[in-house]
């Protein structure tokens, strides 16, 4: 019976919207782009005036996320495929609400931390499931387009700020941090239920798309898939996964402090930070997310148009690096500029996200996608772990932003060079390993 609910849903003539419902979850479960508008609320709820000790929890959230949640994937999704994730998927998100709703009852610190920590991770988890299962799913129903599926995925987590950061705004505004986490968190396991439990299937093991071919590489008897364990014997497997890992610190170290970076900036042109808080980055949030968006679904037809995964991934690169230094100089200029500057850094970093995923499958092939792309995303998890944390430290150790843009620039320009020296490296060779 159990056997029969798992293999249950939408087949081939409905596979176009395996892409489209993973995208619909992330932008009702994804909280990651608007977790740093809570930080001034804990802030003033516990008198605290470090911004490090509450980014805390949005690496603790990144390690649910890109960590934990791929193990399970790699553990579960091959064998049982997505119900089973997103059934995982909606009790943490029933655990994340208890232990939110638990903390907005506390005074003392000290004995309540555990429970913005522990939610944290277990939210992260709950979002992790998804970002493990959903484009693993894409991989197999849709191999012929790969990347726009994965960028039609990846377009749900980007434009959840857009709806969330004015809706969080108003919430908050009305009724509290603690009845907005509510909110947000029960809708979230609505969709999980409606467009991941009930609807989504594994495809069988022998079909594929009509007129389409898996690439053949060394063996023609089998479809040029690599497992796991020969993967990770390849050096293009580590310069992915170090690539991944350091462009994804930048990513996060912006993105998951934006605010406080934001209310830094501004305030230098004496904007009151209340005001900041409350209008501007709702604002900004609500662009930037069309923006990352938009970004996604663009930078994974680039990919399938260029049909070189290491030169798509050099091009984004240089542009991460680009927009990281106009927004250092930018966020202390106004309120247009910053916006402006900070759309530059959401549109380069969108790309990485449909580059990064359907890198695995197009250098590796598409039979062990889950597990490949779920030890790659442990890369993006160490990163999230990181980055925000390591910024907002910097910051209260410096009293600014600017020293961990720097880094995070250093960051960007380390994997570029990767690149080229792997490019050189391969063009020495009679016979590299390249899509």
């Amino acid at each position: 019976m159990a056997a029969g609910f798992l293999n249950k849903g939408m087949g081939p003539k409905l596979r176009w919207l395996y892409p489209v419902f993973g995208a619909a979850i992330g932008l009702f479960i994804v909280y990651s782009n608007i977790y740093s508008m809570f930080y001034p609320f804990l802030q003033a709820q516990f008198g605290i005036d470090t911004v490090a000790t509450f980014a805390l929890g949005a690496s603790l959230l990144g390690a649910g996320d890109m960590l934990a949640g791929p193990i399970f994937s790699w553990a579960l999704f091959d064998r049982f495929g997505p119900k089973v994730m997103y059934i995982g998927s909606a009790i943490c998100l029933a655990i994340g609400l208890f232990c939110m709703r638990a903390l907005g009852a506390g005074t003392d610190w000290a004995s309540c931390q555990w429970l913005w920590y522990g939610g944290s991770f277990i939210l992260g988890l709950a979002a992790g499931l998804r970002s493990g299962t959903a484009p693993s799913i894409c991989a197999k129903w849709v191999p012929d387009n790969v990347g726009f599926a994965t960028g039609i995925v990846a377009m749900g987590q980007g434009l959840a700020a857009f709806w969330m950061a004015p809706a969080a705004t108003f919430l908050l505004a009305n009724m509290g941090w603690t009845d907005t986490f509510t909110i947000l968190i029960s809708v979230g396991i609505v969709v999980v239920i409606l467009l991941g439990i009930l609807p989504q299937r594994l495809p069988d093991p022998s079909w594929k798309p009509e007129g389409w071919e898996p690439p053949v590489q060394d063996d023609p008897a089998d479809d040029g898939s690599l497992p796991l364990n020969k993967a990770i014997r390849t050096r293009e497997y580590w310069v992915l996964w170090i690539c991944i890992f350091l462009t994804g610190f930048a990513n996060f170290a912006f993105v998951m402090n934006v605010v406080p970076i934001y209310i830094e900036g501004l305030g230098a042109q004496g904007m009151d930070p209340a005001f900041v808080t409350a209008n501007v980055t709702a604002v900004m949030l609500s662009i930037t997310s069309v923006i990352n968006c938009l970004g996604r679904p663009v930078w994974g037809w680039v990919r399938d148009r260029m049909k070189d995964t290491w030169l798509t991934l050099k091009v984004l690169y240089a542009g991460i690096i680009v927009s990281l230094l106009i927004v250092s100089v930018f966020y202390t200029q106004g309120v247009v500029p910053a916006i402006v500057a900070g759309c530059l850094v959401y549109f380069f970093c969108a790309g990485t996200s449909p580059v990064h995923m359907s890198a695995g499958p197009a250098l590796f092939g598409p039979r062990y996608a889950g597990a490949i792309l779920s030890t790659t995303l442990f890369a993006t998890g160490f990163a999230w772990v990181l980055g925000p944390y390591v910024g907002a430290t910097m910051k209260d150790l410096t009293g600014q932003y600017v020293g961990c843009f720097y880094l995070a620039i250093a960051l960007c320009v380390v994997a570029l060079i990767l690149l080229f020296w792997l490019s050189r490296a391969q063009k020495s060779e009679k016979d590299p390993l390249i899509d």
